[in-house]
């Protein structure tokens, strides 16, 4: 037998929530009357309804806000509560909110929400922050100055098929239409082709658990065919009978993503030559290891400190772009297609992976990218180099392979 929530007198509810800030809300988040029963102080500060305060939470801490709040429909009589960040007059607070579902007590029959402030918060991290120095007499302190941009935010309430009932927020800046555009339209008709999959999988796995939350990142493709990146919570709120809503909260994280795939691909990049780095290879080639036999070239320079010493550093590196651009260009299409990859080891060494025996095709590649002579401002420098092949077969892991074309490398050098 299920056990029925409790009841809570106006002296427990006061015991709990202390001096905060206590707001009613119905069980869509509207603002109510604060219920006669319980005979609660009126806030000093009006409500001004979850949009506006949902606006003011800082962007990372949105979907805890909605958790919170499902999580106490959830469990009615049972007080949950977090920390959220919030926007007030343009300084980061720290909040204490706590909600309590009393809809089933007679003369209440609101959900209390009360906030109490605990102090200033670090601003979020996304927001950056730049310094501001005040001369005056006496003379000022300096002081950190948070830079706000207000996040971009969509909430939506969604039937059991995906169907938009209703939404609100920064609705023509990420989808590129207006609300009414989308009500009664589903949610997938706006998403791009390639998320559809997992999309469905998503929705099918969130219908399949009542109560239950998923996140997942998709782009939206907006009328004129520029895309926009999101990342959403969805709730599933519906009940038996098809009442309820599946509620997604979701805010754009174009910008975000954009220097993300930036720094990935910085941190996987060689600056000098745009080339894999040795990070990159490895991976690429612990991926190609366990898939199958694999191949290593591993490539030295000859007589590359000349062209430092005697044109300078920067005839140095224009040699090595020559290099890696003659390198990239000349490895088979047909080898690149099947994996094969030529990145920068570092200095003046280069390595080339792939699948399979590529060692023909690889000494094809350094016979014709050393054949030619490189310019060099006004001068001609004749490349050569020295090469070293390992092949999986003979190795058990990666590091091993990579350290044995090292190894040929050096005693052909030393041969020559």
């Amino acid at each position: 037998m299920t056990e029925e929530p409790p009841i809570w007198t106006r002296g427990e509810v006061l015991a709990e929530m202390g001096n905060a800030a206590i707001y009613a809300r119905d069980d869509s988040a509207r603002v109510q009357e604060l219920p006669e029963a319980l005979d609660l102080p009126e806030p000093e500060v009006a409500d001004t309804g979850w949009e506006s305060h949902i606006q003011t939470v800082c962007e990372p801490d949105r979907a805890e806000l909605a958790r919170l709040w499902w999580d106490a429909l959830d469990n009615p009589g049972t007080v949950r509560s977090g920390r959220l960040r919030q926007l007030v007059d343009g300084v980061w607070r720290s909040r204490e909110t706590k909600v309590l579902d009393l809809r089933h007590q007679n003369g209440v029959g609101v959900v209390l929400v009360a906030t109490t402030d605990r102090g200033a918060a670090d601003p979020p991290e996304s927001t950056g922050s730049r310094s501001s120095t005040l001369a005056g007499p006496g003379g000022f302190a300096e002081l950190d100055v948070a830079r706000f941009e207000r996040p971009v935010w969509i909430l939506q309430e969604l039937d059991g098929i995906g169907r938009v009932l209703a939404t609100e927020g920064d609705v023509e800046e990420v989808f590129g239409r207006t609300a009414d555009d989308l009500v009664g339209n589903t949610v997938l008709r706006f998403i791009h082709p390639d998320d559809h999959p997992a999309g469905v999988e998503m929705w099918s796995a969130l219908l399949e658990e009542p109560g239950s939350s998923r996140s997942i990142r998709q782009r939206i493709v907006r009328p004129d065919s520029t895309v926009r990146w999101i990342e959403s919570t969805v709730m599933n709120r519906l009940e038996v009978g098809g009442a309820g809503v599946v509620l997604s909260v979701s805010h754009d994280i174009t910008e975000r993503r954009t220097r993300e795939r930036d720094l990935a691909l910085r941190a996987s990049t060689d600056p000098l030559t745009g080339l894999p780095n040795r990070a990159a290879l490895d991976d690429a080639l612990s991926t190609m290891f366990d898939s199958g036999p694999a191949t290593v070239a591993f490539i030295d320079l000859d007589r590359f400190k000349e062209v430092n010493d005697r044109l300078g550093h920067q005839r140095g590196d224009e040699v090595l772009q020559a290099i890696a651009g003659r390198l990239a260009s000349r490895l088979p299409p047909i080898t690149r297609a099947e994996g094969a990859i030529v990145g920068r080891w570092g200095g003046d060494e280069f390595a080339m992976i792939g699948p399979g025996d590529c060692e023909d095709l690889f000494r094809r590649t350094i016979r014709e990218t050393f054949a030619d002579p490189i310019s060099v401002g006004d001068d001609v420098w004749h490349p050569g180099c020295s090469f070293g092949f390992a092949h999986s077969s003979d190795h058990d892991d990666p590091e091993m392979l990579i350290r044995s074309a090292d190894t040929a490398m050096y005693e052909a050098k030393e041969r020559a």
